[in-house]
């Protein structure tokens, strides 16, 4: 009866801990989609600033003649 008990604790714990690297797992999935979420946006927000400063120079070129 013991051991009965003893293997069920174990089984127990065992189903604990896979529950938790799950979790675990599912919080990195979604950080990582967080993350290439705003490496995205930045990349965006890189190349609207270079668009800006072409248009300001175009403009500070025009405004020089």
């Amino acid at each position: 009866m013991e051991l009965k008990n003893t293997t069920q604790e174990l089984h127990n714990t065992t189903t604990s801990i896979n529950s938790w690297i799950d979790q675990g797992k599912e919080g990195i999935s979604e950080l990582e989609d967080y993350l290439a979420e705003i490496r995205q946006a930045d990349k965006i927000r890189g190349k609207r600033m270079k668009r800006n400063e072409q248009n300001l120079q175009e403009l500070w070129d025009y405004v020089k003649r």
